[in-house]
């Protein structure tokens, strides 16, 4: 639930968005408070400038896309996110505008949304894992704490799943941080969930998705 847009906002309502437990310990520098803001350590914030924050992070929107696997069998249905710095390798047109967001106190940036199998037999989001650079091996990270469900939202639909019903899996990605660099490998995460029907669209279109943790 976001904070309100107007009048006094206390140390403690800004610790309760974040996700801790009302009357304990907390500092505006802590990590899950500027988190709301998406400020660096020991940024100059006001009270007022956390008006309307929130702990759900919109972390992709975009254009949903049909991708075909090898021997074009219809395999999976894919959003692939893409930002000024990160590109995703997996083959096919779809697309989102993603953002580097912290999660867990460590910079995490989602790369794929997907529906695995022509009858939504999954549903599954992959998180990277920034802070702990290029890796050659699955890191660890992100870990599988630090949100409670996620929303994906588009084409006059809504689903939401829990971070707890999915099954968790830690494994690496290969990313650039930019379209002339070489792909590197980071520590990922999948989290994945039962799903007996499709949500995105089986053919390449413009319909609007967003994605959010909360």
């Amino acid at each position: 639930m976001a904070l309100q847009t107007s009048g006094q906002i206390s140390l403690n309502d800004l610790h309760v968005e974040a996700g801790g437990t009302t009357g304990t310990q907390a500092s505006m520098n802590d990590s899950d408070i500027r988190g709301l803001l998406n400020a660096a350590a020991n940024s100059q914030m006001t009270f007022s400038s956390f008006y309307g924050a929130s702990s759900s992070i919109t972390i992709a929107s975009g254009n949903s896309s049909y991708v075909a696997a090898a021997g074009y069998s219809p395999e999976s249905r894919n959003i692939i996110t893409i930002s000024p710095h990160l590109s995703f390798t997996l083959g096919g047109v779809g697309y989102a505008t993603g953002v580097v967001f912290t999660l867990n106190g460590r910079s995490s940036y989602l790369t794929t949304v997907n529906d695995v199998s022509v009858n939504g037999s999954s549903f599954n989001i992959f998180i990277a894992d920034l802070s702990g650079g290029v890796v050659t091996a699955a890191s660890g990270y992100p870990a599988n704490a630090g949100w409670n469900s996620v929303t994906i939202t588009g084409g006059g639909a809504s689903r939401t799943y829990t971070r707890t019903s999915a099954t968790f899996t830690n494994a690496t990605t290969l990313l650039r941080v930019s379209p002339s660099s070489s792909f590197s490998t980071y520590g990922a995460s999948r989290w994945q969930w039962s799903s007996t029907t499709a949500f995105l669209p089986a053919s390449n279109n413009t319909t609007s998705f967003t994605v959010a943790l909360s």
